[in-house]
């Protein structure tokens, strides 16, 4: 005698999708410029917890050393999650999530392009709030703000960034943090980049370069710069190395083995632009 097995989609559905945080919560320990001890004892709720002092991290001169803010950066960032706050939307459940960090970090730093333009997201009073800390620093700083827990990205195809209940808490003055802080000094030192907003033509170009060297290497396309890279070279289109290295996902290893066809079709494509 055989009997009909029920299968329980929700239940499956729900295992998927708590695989699928646990797998993003391990990418995120290994791109996170915290304590590895530190990270896994905030995971499981130790919001206090100290660093060890001996992981790979805490022995790169102290890089990934978290810290309480100063008065100045407890502005900043309070600053920063309003932003975070004006893009989201408050439901009975807590925050969600309506765009990505990319266009957020913009939306702080005031920029002219047609996609904040088009959305009307110029018309927010948080606006250009963080004009003068520029792209770069407010990338770090969104990335360092994730690492501390005080925004979070919802999963899906397009990733979304909101609120987490601490940063709400944070943003209203009710609860302390430390935070991996971004290099003002270095920033100082280097050029800012101008935000000159997406072009298609361009975007086609620089992926067209991109297939090119992952089939040169034998390597798949992400492997030589992810979409959201290739889209911020378009945007701030780096005339030299060193332009290029404040564009995320762009590090030094990089710029020797692939930067330059990048750099060279961006300068044609702009001569080819003023003829």
């Amino acid at each position: 005698m055989t009997r009909d097995l029920r299968i329980d989609e929700a239940a499956i559905e729900e295992k998927d999708r708590r695989d699928r945080e646990k797998l993003k919560a391990m990418v995120e320990m290994c791109y996170s410029r915290v304590c590895r001890q530190q990270w896994i004892l905030m995971y499981f709720g130790e919001d206090d917890a100290p660093t060890c002092g001996s992981c790979d991290i805490c022995r790169d001169e102290g890089s990934g050393v978290s810290r309480a803010p100063t008065a100045e950066e407890d502005i900043i960032v309070r600053k920063a999650l309003s932003g975070v706050a004006r893009m989201s939307t408050r439901s009975a459940h807590g925050w969600e999530g309506k765009y990505g960090r990319g266009k957020i970090v913009q939306m702080l730093a005031g920029s002219r392009s047609q996609e904040i333009l088009g959305a009307r997201l110029d018309q927010l009073s948080t606006y250009g709030i963080l004009k003068e800390k520029g792209a770069g620093y407010l990338n770090s700083l969104m990335r360092s703000m994730s690492e501390a827990g005080l925004v979070q990205t919802e999963p899906g195809e397009f990733p979304l960034l909101t609120l987490s209940p601490l940063g709400d808490r944070v943003m209203r003055g009710g609860a302390k943090f430390k935070l991996v802080w971004p290099e003002n000094e270095a920033l100082k030192h280097e050029p800012a980049l101008r935000d000159h907003g997406y072009d298609a033509q361009l975007y086609s170009m620089l992926r067209d370069v991109r297939e090119k060297l992952a089939r040169r290497d034998d390597v798949p396309t992400y492997v030589v710069f992810g979409n959201k890279t290739l889209e911020a070279l378009v945007r701030y289109q780096p005339a030299n190395e060193q332009e290029a290295l404040l564009i995320p996902g762009i590090g030094a290893a990089k710029i020797q083995r692939y930067a330059k066809p990048f750099l060279e079709s961006i300068r044609s494509w702009k001569q080819f632009r003023r003829d």
